[in-house]
């Protein structure tokens, strides 16, 4: 019996279960995080990882430019353009349209709507401008 009444002094001095659940759940991934992120930050912090990291960006580099070359093989096999052709097709369009724009501006003319092959407005038709309404249309009575 005095093994029983030391069992329930045991218990009794520990202190009493908190009313939230999940606390001790919330405790026990609080502290996987802080060693987990202890672990990283002291891996990262070493030579070897900025050499891996350095290695593997070397390599996705590589990887990327292979596949540039790859595909405009084939685009060019296709005949199709690729986009170093339509980056160079831009830039020969906005020259052109500079120089387009500087001859307009030497003419003194515009290329607004409205205006005719030789600069001229075109008068767009417009209603008559009378105070009084229009008469209703008289149908056959």
């Amino acid at each position: 019996m005095h093994k029983a009444n030391q069992e329930n002094t045991t218990l009794a001095n520990q202190p009493a279960p908190a009313s939230d659940p999940f606390s001790a759940w919330r405790e026990w991934v609080s502290d996987s995080e802080r060693q987990l992120n202890s672990f990283f930050n002291k891996l990262m912090g070493s030579d070897r990882y900025g050499q891996f990291l350095g290695r593997m960006t070397d390599m996705q580099i590589g990887m990327q430019k292979s596949t540039n070359e790859a595909l405009t093989r084939f685009f060019t096999s296709l005949n199709l353009p690729t986009r170093d052709d339509l980056a160079a097709l831009n830039e020969r369009l906005g020259a052109i349209e500079e120089h387009l724009q500087a001859i307009a501006a030497t003419l003194g003319t515009s290329s607004e709507a409205g205006s005719d092959a030789h600069g001229a407005q075109v008068a767009t038709p417009r209603p008559p401008r009378t105070k009084r309404p229009s008469a209703p249309a008289r149908g056959p009575r």
